[in-house]
């Protein structure tokens, strides 16, 4: 789970995250809490899938949940990539990655958390090797689903 919470300098945000890899139940750890613009987020959030890719190497899926501020809930987040500095950068919704979707209210009033998404064919990528970074794993599935 990713939150990116408003600050009072316009266009900054606090940027924290969650993650857990247990299926017994949600016992979430908190992972590093950073300061981004919009022009720096989609880069922190690459940089928080690619760690987790590495570290669950044997999870069929990461499914990225992000929890906005109502005033932000038009942040394209749905739209943010991987890859960045490739000349083809891959959408989050691809390959091992599912972007939350709809709406729902979280515990706190204000803001709003967007559940996971599972795009076509998610369920079926197979199990990454452990000798390829994340980025290239992420990109070989990308390349498979289109055949």
């Amino acid at each position: 789970m990713i939150r990116l919470l408003p600050q009072e300098e316009a266009g900054c945000y606090e940027l924290s995250s969650w993650h857990q890899y247990d299926p017994s139940g949600w016992h979430p750890a908190r992972g590093p809490v950073t300061q981004v613009t919009l022009e720096t987020a989609e880069r922190a959030v690459q940089t928080l899938v690619y760690e987790a890719a590495e570290e669950w190497d044997d999870a069929g899926a990461i499914h990225i949940e992000f929890m906005l501020d109502s005033d932000d809930l038009n942040l394209p987040v749905h739209r943010w990539r991987l890859e960045l500095d490739s000349e083809s950068p891959i959408p989050l919704c691809m390959g091992r990655t599912g972007v939350g979707g709809g709406h729902a209210r979280t515990r706190t009033g204000g803001h709003r958390r967007l559940p996971p998404a599972r795009p076509a064919g998610h369920g079926d990528a197979p199990a990454p090797s452990a000798a390829r970074p994340a980025h290239r794993r992420i990109r070989q599935e990308r390349h498979r689903s289109a055949q």
